[in-house]
């Protein structure tokens, strides 16, 4: 879709050691030159639908649903074996006032985008949970389709997600913009459940009991963050402050659920206009990271010859 030849790295852990990194880089390195790559990119673990990118700044918070949150030197390994900056990518928190009222700037842009005809806002349906899902998966491929080294979702893939993200889904927290009756943009905002797993200090069961995940799951009510980890709005109707409007209802549930603070995570450093609304909704910029890259120069090593037949 972007560019023929590049492969992805990704779920990349190891200990503060080149060698041991470098055995690894060099493992995926050959296994994607068999395959026909000649750069790898990463991590991206899968896609940029998962996990992606390295923590390089703003390490003093704690780590976010959804988002990697690793060791300093995990960067310096990459570095170390040829790996250069291929796209930053930036995270900004704000807090979420108790009355839910965003700033002024976009409480207008709203009311303008709410008064249109044929504009409305509402939360996810659960009576018709597969057709919401399926509109979101639409208008996030239309979005997102431009975007640095984006794939579509397929369908088998985002029932997967969608599956995964159900115990974590409140209605109130996916906004869905339609114009007409047509579905034409949304918001998810995700209660940050690593929150309430930091309560089983690492372990779900303890000698068989199931402590860590009865902790865990009491932990789930003093929630208090939110992260807002994807948005979109189809070609057709962007402009018409539709994202405002969107912005404006989901942080509105989100107060009146409890939570005080949103994480928009995450943004690429280019990408000047999510930038704007995110800064618009009085965020800052607290942790940035990093996808690398680097060319693949090493030729695939020869396959083993068959076994002889007996």
């Amino acid at each position: 879709r972007h560019r023929a030849g590049t492969g992805h790295i990704g779920f990349f852990e190891s200990t503060d050691d080149p060698a041991v990194a470098g055995a690894l880089f060099t493992a995926a390195g050959r296994w994607l030159a068999e395959r026909g790559a000649d750069r790898m990119l990463g991590p991206l673990s899968f896609t940029t639908n998962d996990e992606c990118g390295l923590l390089v700044d703003g390490f003093d918070g704690p780590p976010t649903v959804q988002m990697p949150h690793n060791p300093p030197y995990y960067s310096e390994l990459f570095t170390e074996h040829g790996f250069t900056k291929a796209k930053d990518l930036h995270t900004f928190t704000g807090p979420v006032p108790p009355d839910g009222e965003v700033p002024a700037v976009i409480r207008r842009a709203a009311r303008r985008a709410l008064a249109a005809p044929g504009v409305n806002v509402r939360s996810l349906d659960r009576r018709r949970y597969d057709e919401d899902l399926a509109a979101v998966q639409r208008i996030y491929n239309e979005a997102w389709a431009e975007n640095y080294a984006s794939v579509p979702l397929t369908d088998a893939e985002f029932r997967h997600l969608s599956r995964r993200l159900k115990p974590l889904l409140q209605p109130d927290l996916l906004q869905i913009a339609e114009v007409d009756g047509e579905p034409a943009g949304f918001t998810l905002w995700l209660p940050d459940a690593n929150q309430a797993l930091s309560a089983a200090r690492g372990r779900l069961t303890t000698c068989g009991l199931p402590l860590g995940l009865i902790r865990a799951t009491l932990a789930r009510r003093r929630i208090t963050r939110t992260r807002a980890s994807t948005s979109g709005i189809t070609k057709e109707h962007r402009g018409r402050g539709l994202m405002a409007a969107l912005f404006c209802r989901a942080q509105e549930a989100a107060a009146r659920l409890g939570y005080t603070e949103n994480e928009y995570s995450w943004i690429l450093e280019d990408n000047q206009d999510a930038a704007r609304y995110a800064r618009a909704m009085g965020a800052v910029h607290t942790r940035t990271h990093r996808l690398y890259h680097r060319t693949l120069d090493t030729a695939p090593a020869p396959s083993p010859a068959p076994a002889a037949a007996r």
